[in-house]
């Protein structure tokens, strides 16, 4: 997958960088992200979404989720946002 052009002298650089975030990232989440792709040229676009929001829940429902521990802002504003969701007061 290609996301980004760099110039041939930062190749290297940018590989290592995007080397490590993938190394630092949930390791449940990464599993989990393999699998749906996997998944993903066999199943109808209803079957895929439905696959994504199950895989969804199980992380956010992991004790490795940042946002369930309420370890910074961020997650205090993703479990915020989260609640009026399920509340049906934010339409997203």
């Amino acid at each position: 997958m290609i996301w980004s052009v760099v110039p041939d002298a930062d190749v290297v650089d940018e590989a290592v960088a995007v080397a490590e975030r993938l190394a630092a990232a949930s390791q449940p989440a990464m599993t989990e992200i393999r699998h749906i792709m996997d998944l993903s040229f066999q199943n109808s676009q209803k079957e895929q979404l439905e696959l994504e929001r199950q895989a969804q829940k199980r992380l956010f429902d992991h004790e490795e989720n940042p946002a369930k521990r309420g370890e910074d802002e961020h997650s205090r504003k993703f479990r915020e946002a989260a609640a009026r969701r399920v509340r049906g007061k934010s339409k997203l």
